[in-house]
């Protein structure tokens, strides 16, 4: 009897663990889509916790039970939102496919003039709280928060395809490129290129953070990964994170330090 107990007591455990794993193995996990676009440009979030979302269809504001269209002041459809960034006094920035640039407001979103420019790839802010708009060509803008409409225009000193940027002094620009990294400064009313940044070539610069807590940048790549990037004697010295080869064929998109 002792033996018998036993084994009816091992088949129990037996049916159970298998009871168990075909249940865990049979779990299904559903999934609900809330937009009516499959593509996801930029996401950030507001203050009061909303969601603004720029898909391919248009700008939504998700407000923890559902999407809401967001209307342009110009009533045009035809564009996405690129980059939303969201300043430090909780502005948000909204820089789209044909140039156009808004900030939200109380009253809705408000347009800062932008004429000239073609798609704004980044949106930063400098320590000033200036903030810079870095369309794909021909200029830069600096905007005073405080006068918006008011956008100052840096030319390029030649032609280039600006895909992101940031600042890396108080006088110095970190641009990156569809094919490199540029040091550039302002000259008058000229963004000029001093230098192209050695370490990424023809490779296209999607992504450059600021650190916070130190004077380091992160360079997010297309396909090469991600790189670190720090000044020696004032001048910016690239470099992999050692360690680290899995990093090194990335296709980077955004960074963001929480």
């Amino acid at each position: 009897m002792p033996a018998l107990k036993r084994l009816l007591t091992v088949i129990a455990v037996l049916v159970w663990f298998t009871l168990i794993s075909s249940n865990l193995s049979g779990q299904s996990f559903s999934f609900k889509n809330f937009l009516p676009d499959t593509y996801i440009y930029s996401l950030n979030q507001d203050l009061n916790g909303f969601l603004w979302v720029g898909t391919g269809s248009g700008l939504e504001k998700f407000d923890g039970f559902e999407f809401r269209r967001v209307i342009y002041p110009d009533s045009l459809t035809d564009r996405y939102v690129t980059v939303n960034f969201r300043d430090l006094s909780g502005r948000l920035w909204l820089g789209c496919s044909d140039g156009a640039l808004f900030y939200n407001s109380e009253d809705g979103l408000v347009t800062v003039p932008t004429k000239g420019i073609q798609s704004i790839n980044d949106i930063f802010q400098d320590k000033s709280g200036n903030i810079w708009v870095i369309p794909q060509d021909k200029m830069i803008l600096k905007i005073d928060p405080e006068a918006p409409a008011n956008p100052v225009r840096y030319f390029t000193s030649k032609p280039v395809l600006m895909t992101s940027g940031r600042m890396l002094t108080d006088e110095e620009f970190l641009i990156g490129t569809q094919e490199n990294l540029l040091l550039c400064s302002i000259d008058k009313d000229s963004l000029r290129i001093k230098q192209t940044v050695e370490g990424i070539d023809y490779t296209k610069v999607q992504s450059i953070c600021k650190l916070r807590t130190n004077e380091t940048w992160l360079i997010g790549t297309e396909g090469s990964g991600l790189f670190r990037l720090t000044l020696s004697d004032g001048k910016p010295v690239m470099e992999r994170f050692k360690g680290h080869p899995e990093l090194e064929s990335l296709d980077i998109k955004s960074i963001m330090e929480d």
